[in-house]
């Protein structure tokens, strides 16, 4: 099963592994990297990505329309390379297993995050999420 989780609430999930799909967790008082917390950036927005949506929302441009017109696009043209595809198919494997697992990050609103975009690549794959159904980004 795989849930979305917020990064600074980790403690209060039960998971058999929790994934930290965070550029950096450096500003984190987490044990990154120790058994079950792995910290993925592969499966995080690349640099260029990352930028842009931080001038996005300091220029006020940030909504659902930016969201889904510039940002699912390029995030999920990111998800095409070896590593993210090793990455995502580690986490499908597991999920099929069926280990318990949060994927991590700093946003408040998962709809608006890179997490409901992983989610729905994932539930295309066939992996048992919970959280809302976002295979849109994939069909259609």
């Amino acid at each position: 099963m795989i849930k979305l989780g917020y990064v600074q609430v980790l403690h209060r999930y039960a998971f058999d592994k929790a994934y930290v799909v965070m550029r950096s967790p450096k500003n984190l008082s987490l044990p990154v990297n120790e058994k079950n917390i792995i910290w993925l950036p592969e499966l995080s927005p690349d640099k260029s990505l990352f930028s842009d949506y931080l001038s996005w929302r300091r220029l006020g441009e940030w909504g659902e329309e930016k969201f889904t017109s510039e940002y699912v696009p390029r995030f999920i043209e990111q998800l095409s390379g070896k590593e993210e595809q090793d990455a995502l198919a580690t986490i499908k494997a597991e999920s099929d297993a069926g280990l318990t697992m949060y994927l991590l990050c700093s946003c408040l609103d998962e709809k608006m995050c890179h997490r409901s975009i992983l989610a729905g690549y994932l539930q295309t794959a066939g992996c048992q999420t919970e959280c809302r159904d976002y295979t849109a980004y994939f069909v259609g």
